[in-house]
């Protein structure tokens, strides 16, 4: 069965949203500003998605369930936390599994989940030793994902910080980390916020693209991909639609953070992750990077095309 762009964000949004549920009761609490934290998201949601049937009705029974939290008409104690979110996610997963599976692989519908549930876990803005366990413990039930080009990032990272006494500093890494993979509280099934992420682009000293081969993808913020490919061609550069492991650099437009995972420049960080892993030397670079580093006879051109 073929889907449409719009049944991938459809899924995208339950999976992410039982994600983020589970993460905010996973310290047995559910008070108030966690509830409009979820309300935040589902009204979101509601804006910028087209609901499918079962999207409407995931999207009504999780607004029954928190709307008496939120107007002070129930509470929650620790027992009630741990079956009522089990009821809830249980209903959700039962109501959309069919339609979600017809949509995504396994290991997509596993990553969406880890996706909301990074979410969830920063949803006050604060991340304790508690949390960070909660997660292990999540990575753990996946253990297949630490192979999937991107969420290695996740899993290295935190195998690293598992050996250590965490400092602050320390924690608001792991913070900026989970952020990074899970997408910021204002993001709706976003995953990646590309743009702000140092864990998952590269570090360079340069950017030229003079006489190299490049792939664009994602919107760009200074001019269209295709003012980018016109500057490409001035500077002798080949651009190609995938990158391979002649590619020198895989440039993300700083826009294109929004629905990594259903989106094809979200397919071009995994290719060229991958590429990466078997000794590939393309460097994954944001838009910001690219025009910081970029040499200043480059700019020049870059700036007269934008005049002209």
């Amino acid at each position: 069965m073929n889907h449409n762009f719009n049944d991938k964000r459809n899924a995208a949004f339950i999976f992410t949203l039982c994600g983020l549920i589970e993460a905010i009761s996973s310290d047995l609490e559910f008070n108030k500003q966690e509830a409009i934290f979820i309300d935040t998201f589902l009204l979101n949601a509601q804006d910028n998605l087209k609901f499918n049937e079962i999207s409407m009705v995931v999207y009504s029974e999780v607004k029954n369930f928190i709307q008496p939290i939120i107007n002070n008409e129930k509470t929650l104690n620790d027992d009630e936390v741990f079956d009522e979110i089990e009821n809830l996610n249980d209903f959700i997963i039962s109501l959309s599994s069919p339609f979600i599976a017809s949509v995504y692989s396994q290991m997509e519908g596993d990553i969406l989940y880890l996706q909301g549930f990074c979410k969830g876990l920063v949803s006050d803005g604060n991340l304790s030793i508690d949390k960070i366990n909660n997660l292990i413990l999540l990575l753990n039930e996946f253990p297949y994902l630490s192979e999937h080009p991107v969420c290695r990032n996740l899993y290295d990272a935190l195998d690293l910080f598992a050996e250590i006494e965490l400092s602050d500093d320390d924690l608001e890494k792991i913070k900026q980390l989970i952020i990074a993979f899970g997408g910021s509280s204002e993001e709706i099934v976003s995953g990646l916020s590309l743009s702000e992420s140092d864990f998952f682009f590269d570090e360079v000293e340069t950017a030229s693209i003079k006489n190299s081969k490049i792939v664009f993808t994602g919107k760009f913020s200074i001019c269209s991909r295709g003012l980018c490919e016109t500057l490409a061609k001035e500077l002798n550069a080949k651009t190609t639609k995938n990158p391979t492991y002649k590619t020198t650099f895989l440039i993300v437009g700083s826009l294109g953070s929004e629905n990594w995972k259903t989106a094809s420049f979200g397919r071009k960080i995994e290719e060229a992750k991958e590429l990466q892993q078997k000794g590939g030397e393309i460097k994954i670079i944001t838009e910001k990077q690219w025009l910081e580093y970029m040499p200043k006879d480059e700019r020049e051109i870059l700036d007269r095309l934008l005049a002209s």
